[in-house]
């Protein structure tokens, strides 16, 4: 997830949902996890291309995070949103929504205006098919490391106070050593963690594992328009992301 192209820019059981699904194995590599998905923004429908839904739902892809909004202060929404949404419900693929949050910028507003677009679709993280909610933090530091600790939190805590279900944090551990002082205030939430390559991905300051593993921003999926997409693994089994999903007990 990245800014460059997202923007201007990689559950019901609610103990269990704050919860990893399952540990990460420490030394496994992407192959060796068996629930493979993709996150997409605007950048990935070149020339306007639209996805083909059942071809990417039949390529063994079994979720997919797409970006809905980013800051709040121009209120900017993905134009492709909407129209990929329903793409992946038409083939009910298990999904969900991310936000690319701006550093400098109010986190409860931020918020306000993920939830605003993402809600007017009839999505929250709730419903079956549907994962937690997303945030994207990462990026040059644009705030203070207190202050971003802060505003992140708040976006985290909106989310959660509104659609009953912490939001799952994009983000990995050198951008927290480096832009909010190795705080160990997102150790305790569920997280995609991007690392690329085969080595897994370092635990956040205060966590212990990670939920979902973003190893590549170069993958090629059927059913997209020709063009390198984000491919990530989820640390547990098909059956813990159905649960994540709303999809069972």
């Amino acid at each position: 997830m990245s800014s460059r192209w997202r923007g201007a820019v990689p559950p019901v059981l609610l103990t269990c949902a704050l919860l990893p699904a399952s540990p990460a194995r420490a030394t496994a590599g992407p192959a060796d996890y068996a629930v493979h998905g993709i996150d997409i923004s605007g950048h990935n429908h070149p020339k306007e291309q639209a996805i083909d839904w059942r071809a990417l739902a039949a390529s063994g892809q079994k979720f997919v995070s797409i970006k809905a909004t980013e800051g709040h202060r121009t209120k900017w929404v993905n134009t492709w949103f909407a129209r990929d949404l329903a793409g992946a419900r038409r083939v009910k693929l298990i999904h969900t929504a991310y936000h690319y949050f701006v550093h400098g910028q109010d986190g409860v507003a931020q918020a306000d205006h993920f939830l605003n677009t993402v809600r007017g679709q009839g999505l929250d993280g709730t419903h079956p098919y549907e994962l937690p909610l997303e945030v994207d933090v990462e990026g040059a530091c644009g705030a203070e490391p207190a202050v971003l600790v802060r505003r992140v939190l708040a976006f985290i805590g909106r989310v959660e106070s509104v659609t009953g279900v912490a939001p799952t944090v994009y983000t990995q551990k050198s951008f927290v050593d480096r832009c909010m002082a190795g705080s160990t205030a997102l150790g305790k939430h569920r997280v995609r963690l991007a690392r690329y390559g085969r080595t897994p991905p370092a635990p956040l300051p205060g966590g212990t594992g990670w939920d979902f593993w973003q190893f590549t921003d170069s993958a090629r999926v059927a059913g997209l328009p020709d063009h390198d997409v984000d491919e990530n693994v989820f640390a547990g089994d098909l059956a813990a992301l159905e649960r994540l999903a709303n999809l069972s007990p």
